[in-house]
């Protein structure tokens, strides 16, 4: 089964930076769409306090700079 991916590490990036209220994670807000017609995911590879985490969130649902420090410390 082929998976299809978009790097959008720096578009995400930008987006935790500069929308403190957060933003929505659909192909809009990312710039790209690598499996039209199919349910987006977006997984998160980061650093907090020492610690590697990964965060995953469906497509269609929001996200801030809060979710990844909260991911973190549980």
């Amino acid at each position: 089964m082929r998976k299809n991916f978009s790097d959008v590490t720096e578009r995400v990036t930008e987006l935790l930076h500069t929308r403190t209220d957060g933003f929505m994670v659909n192909a809009r807000e990312m710039y790209t769409d690598p499996s039209p017609g199919k349910k987006m995911r977006l997984t998160i590879l980061y650093t907090c306090q020492g610690s590697a985490c990964m965060f995953t969130i469906q497509g269609g649902k929001g996200m801030n700079r809060r979710s990844l420090v909260e991911k973190a410390i549980k």
